[in-house]
């Protein structure tokens, strides 16, 4: 085991959102301590939660813990010295790149599906193949192309595929379809009279129901200025300067 870098050390620190990863000291005893507790609590998770052994950073058997601890993730007992400063700096070290592991274990699938997006290179605008391609896709989906720079055309077919296309856009278009199968057809609504022409009699509907909303958005803004005329009069205030009771 050779000693880490500080370089090294502070990359891993900030790796794992250590929050203090700017001033961590392995030499301090109780820093040490803190961030051995820190990763397994956050990261590495090995102990269970009524398990408090390890988190008593005071307590005299600490190191004895600890060292079980390393036991049980299976760090080198020949190479653990708790005693000297780059002791504890190769074990925090260890630990730190342990957490790491265990952290792209949980997300080894997202992590590499995003190192697979990264590495793949961006389309050529300027390549005439990949203009009609696009062109193509756009007529597609209905979206304007001609005359459009291809950087504007590819940000339109991104956002409509985004919008109505998506696995979260076709979930929302699912349920609003779900949703409309519910609601009240128009022909249960009452007209209250017949034209003997259905076409007319739905058309009729429509605006009983456009006056019903029209008449209860009128009746609300009544009733909120009803409300505020009795908020005014229920609490009036008292100038005494004018000798009345009033606003």
């Amino acid at each position: 085991f050779f000693f880490p870098s500080h370089t090294s050390m502070l990359r891993k620190l900030r790796a794992t959102n250590y929050p203090r990863a700017e001033v961590y000291e392995h030499e301090n005893r109780d820093e040490f301590r803190a961030l051995c507790v820190w990763l397994e609590d956050n990261w590495i998770r090995c102990l269970g939660r009524e398990d408090r052994s390890l988190r008593e950073i005071t307590s005299a058997s600490w190191d004895s813990e600890l060292g079980q601890y390393l036991d049980v993730l299976g760090f080198p007992p020949e190479n653990r010295d708790l005693e000297s400063a780059n002791g504890r700096g190769r074990i925090a070290d260890w630990l730190l790149s342990t957490a790491i592991d265990f952290k792209f274990a949980d997300s080894a699938d997202r992590y590499n599906e995003q190192a697979r997006l990264a590495s793949v290179e961006p389309p050529d605008l300027n390549d005439g193949a990949f203009r009609n391609e696009l062109h193509a896709i756009a007529n597609t989906l209905h979206v304007p192309a001609h005359g459009l720079d291809t950087a504007v055309v590819l940000q339109h077919v991104a956002d409509e595929v985004e919008t109505n296309l998506s696995e979260a856009a076709v979930q929302r278009s699912q349920r609003l379809k779900e949703e409309s199968a519910k609601a009240p057809k128009l022909e249960d609504y009452p007209l209250g009279f017949k034209t003997n022409d259905a076409t007319l009699d739905q058309a009729a509907t429509v605006l009983r129901l456009l006056y019903n909303i029209d008449l209860r958005a009128a009746q609300t803004q009544v009733n909120r200025t009803l409300s505020r005329l009795q908020e005014f009069t229920a609490n009036p205030q008292t100038d005494s300067a004018l000798g009345r009771v009033g606003r």
